[in-house]
């Protein structure tokens, strides 16, 4: 019963946008910060994250180049959402007097929770997880719109019917032989571990983005990743879902209220499975266009 209340709760929390405020982010782009959570604007933090995790020089220039192509110059507004709490425990950061704070809070629950690790790497994952559960900083959201267009989406779009149409399987099995659809990366340090899977996803409309499903171990502590990659006109549009894995319950259906502005879908019905032949045939039969959007999100896929 228990289970029952929590879901009706949960579920009417999710779909309840009424209050929900409404961002414009650039280019008549829009999302919604729920009732229940808050948000931070700041500066792009790529390459602050790259070099906390201590990239080389090599690995900081390969990524910038890889961010470069999609459209991204490093100079984007990002946008935070998290719990109030967490939120605020961010936002600490930015005085002297709020790092003291979180400090000192760090340094209690070091003392109190995970004095018995013995690894600095069980340490230091102990300490930052009771931290972000201290905070409710468990589940948190980031959204980014390109500022440059991107020039892989721009091919895409400009591919006329007959370009597509030539496309053979041959080709396509060859790009996908280069890029895959596997993710695997290890940093050369090993501080920074990435295992998952991409597929496109493709609505009964027509629209479709990519979802990448992942497991990030970073200085030792594990988060679960989901990152959808929607082309927005020219630029690319994403918005990325971190949560420990006991925390992951309906992140996707938050992720899809927060992009419902601009973005529309329902989670459960709307979406073909591009890895399924029996719904990409289905896809082919009853969307208007259906073969054109089959061809250029296989395409898609490989070009991010």
């Amino acid at each position: 019963m228990k289970k029952s209340v929590f879901f009706l709760f949960f579920l009417f929390s999710i779909v309840n946008s009424s209050h929900a405020e409404i961002l414009d982010i650039g280019s008549s782009v829009k999302i919604q910060i729920p009732e229940t959570l808050a948000y931070i604007k700041y500066k792009n933090k790529i390459k602050e994250n790259m070099k906390s995790v201590e990239f080389t020089r090599e690995e900081i220039k390969h990524h910038i180049f890889l961010f470069n192509q999609q459209g991204f110059d490093l100079n984007e507004y990002e946008y935070l959402i998290s719990s109030k709490k967490g939120i605020e425990w961010k936002k600490r950061e930015n005085t002297p007097q709020g790092k003291e704070i979180n400090t000192n809070e760090m340094q209690g629950l070091s003392e109190t929770l995970c004095s018995k690790e013995i690894t600095d790497k069980s340490f230091y994952n102990c300490v930052l997880r009771e931290t972000y559960k201290r905070n409710n900083f468990v589940r948190k959201f980031v959204v980014i719109l390109g500022n440059n267009i991107s020039d892989k989406i721009k091919k895409l779009n400009d591919l006329s019917d007959s370009d597509i149409a030539v496309l053979t399987e041959n080709e396509i099995k060859n790009v996908k032989k280069i890029h895959g659809k596997k993710i695997k990366f290890v940093s050369k340090n090993k501080l920074l571990k990435e295992t998952g899977i991409r597929n496109i996803k493709i609505l009964s409309d027509g629209r479709f983005y990519i979802e990448s499903m992942s497991t990030i171990e970073r200085l030792g502590m594990k988060e679960t990743q989901i990152t959808w990659t929607i082309p927005m006109g020219n630029r690319t549009f994403t918005i990325r879902g971190d949560c420990f894995n006991e925390y992951c319950m309906y992140m996707e259906e938050t992720m899809a209220q927060i992009i419902e502005p601009t973005f529309f879908m329902s989670i459960r019905n709307d979406a073909y499975d591009f890895t399924k032949k029996e719904e990409v045939l289905n896809l082919l039969g009853r969307v208007k266009n259906g073969y054109r959007i089959y061809k250029m999100a296989k395409l898609l896929i490989f070009l991010l």
